[in-house]
C-alpha cells in the first residue's frame, strides 16, 4: 500500500482483480441470502407463536367464568346495583365515622377484583355521585368522588360532630 496526500491507494501487486470482486459480491449475496432465510423462518415462527396464543385465548375466552362474558352495560348494572350505598340508610343518625369509613372500604374493595371492573366502575358517574364532607373524612377521596361522578347529579352528605345533613343537588 502506498500513502500519498492523505489517501489510501492499493500497491500494484495488492490490486483485487475483477474476478476476485466477483467472488467477494458473490459471498456478500450467499451470506444475505442466508441472513434473510433464517430472518425468514424467524418471522414464520412468531407467526405461528401468535396463532397458538390466539387460539388459546379463544379457548380460555370460551371457558372463562361467566361474569367474563357478560357485556359491559350488563355488568356495570349489576356493579351499580350491588354498590354499598348510603342511601339505602333511613337514619342518618345512627352513621358514624366508623360506619362511614367501612362503607368507603367496602367500596374501594369494588375496585381491586380486575382491571375490567375498575375500568368500568370508573366510568360510571352514578357510582360515585354520593359524596362525604366531614372533618374526618379524607378529603381525597372526597375529591375523587367528585371528579369521577362527572356531570352526573351530587348526593352529597355533610357531617359535623355527631350529626348528618343530607343535600340534594
Amino acid at each position: 500500500m502506498v500513502k500519498n496526500n492523505d489517501t489510501i491507494r492499493p500497491s500494484s501487486d495488492s490490486e483485487i482483480s475483477p474476478t476476485d470482486m466477483q467472488t467477494v459480491l458473490n459471498l456478500f449475496r450467499h451470506f444475505a441470502a442466508k441472513a434473510f432465510q433464517i430472518f425468514q423462518i424467524r418471522i414464520y415462527s412468531a407467526k405461528d407463536q401468535l396463532a397458538v396464543l390466539l387460539e388459546l385465548q379463544h379457548s380460555y375466552d370460551d371457558t372463562a367464568t361467566p361474569i367474563r362474558r357478560i357485556p359491559d352495560e350488563v355488568l356495570a348494572a349489576i356493579l351499580y346495583q350491588a354498590d354499598p350505598r348510603l342511601e339505602i340508610v333511613n337514619d342518618f343518625s345512627v352513621l358514624s365515622p366508623h360506619k362511614i369509613h367501612g362503607f368507603w372500604d367496602e367500596r374501594m374493595q369494588f375496585l381491586l377484583v380486575c382491571q375490567r371492573r375498575t375500568h368500568i366502575i370508573q366510568d360510571l358517574p352514578s357510582f360515585w355521585s354520593q359524596t362525604i364532607i366531614a372533618p374526618w373524612f379524607p378529603q381525597f377521596l372526597t375529591e375523587r368522588s367528585i371528579e369521577l361522578s362527572k356531570l352526573h347529579f351530587l348526593d352529597v352528605h355533610l357531617f359535623w360532630s355527631d350529626r348528618c345533613r343530607r343535600l340534594h343537588n
